[in-house]
């Protein structure tokens, strides 16, 4: 019975989406951070330390008075990952 317990916590453990640190930067700083589609209320510089690892994202970069800046995020075996992003004024 404790072998069937510990195979099926393995396998749950196995099953969750693994969560990686994410640090987002701007030149300048102070932008909207979206993720997703969602505005997540951060500005930059911001980590954040729970973003599903398995799967991709979009990360867009919003402040007055500068074009948005959009990146996307592959994570892949990384525990860790960075996104910088030089916001252009508008004209």
């Amino acid at each position: 019975l404790v072998g069937a317990v510990a195979y099926a916590v393995w396998l749950w453990q196995a099953s969750q989406s693994p969560m990686i640190e994410v640090q987002l930067t701007t030149t300048p700083p102070g932008a909207k951070i979206i993720l997703d589609g969602a505005d997540t209320g951060a500005k930059t510089p911001h980590t954040f330390r729970n973003i599903e690892g398995n799967r991709p994202h979009s990360i867009e970069f919003r402040r007055d008075g500068y074009t948005p800046c959009v990146r996307a995020l592959a994570v892949t075996d990384q525990s860790s990952a960075t996104v910088e992003c030089k916001l252009d004024e508008k004209r």
